[in-house]
């Protein structure tokens, strides 16, 4: 039996991001979040303990942002391995070089679904919030270009939705989107 020599190619090493976390803790802390989240945060939305939902999202916001460090590359590979789930579709858009039509075609592909509830979606809320466009729902209609990127982009904010499209196109929309609408809507332009 003939002796192989290694191979000079290297080969990446586990990447140490801010904090001393690793992706794959993230990874981690991120998807037990999501766990939890509806039964835990999300019936907080709309009760006088909102403000602990919303340090609490920004506390997860905060472990997400240690992937700008990350290369949105080696973080495909690393869901590609694991599994995907929403969360870590989601968490793509904070890692370096990542793209909001990166996260909705693969939020598509996995066939993640929206909450309708605002604030019950903790997936869709981790989404970055410099990758989200204008809180307009022409705009989101415009970027999330169907159903399921619509859902997502509606589902990413707790805040109010301002709806500037007159009501007789709505009447046409699925009802899981005219129901996402109802529930957030803000003002009418």
């Amino acid at each position: 039996m003939a002796h192989e020599q290694p191979s000079n190619e290297s080969l990446p090493l586990l990447a140490e991001l801010a904090g001393g976390y690793s992706p794959i803790m993230i990874w981690i802390e991120l998807n037990a979040c999501g766990k939890f989240w509806p039964n835990t945060y999300a019936v907080m939305f709309r009760t006088a303990k909102q403000g602990r939902m919303f340090e609490t999202l920004d506390r997860y916001h905060g472990v997400a942002a240690r992937l700008k460090e990350f290369s949105a590359e080696r973080w495909q590979q690393l869901a590609n391995g694991a599994g995907w789930t929403p969360i870590s579709c989601t968490a793509l858009s904070w890692c370096n070089g990542s793209t909001l039509d990166q996260v909705l075609d693969i939020w598509r592909r996995i066939g993640a679904e929206s909450a309708i509830e605002p604030a019950a979606d903790f997936a869709a809320l981790l989404l970055n919030p410099e990758l989200l466009p204008e809180n307009k729902l022409s705009t989101l209609i415009a970027l999330g270009k169907d159903t399921a990127g619509v859902a997502l982009l509606l589902a990413a904010r707790a805040e109010g939705l301002i709806v500037d499209v007159p009501d007789e196109k709505l009447q046409h929309a699925p009802q899981v989107l005219q129901k996402m609408i109802q529930s957030r809507a803000l003002t009418t332009e």
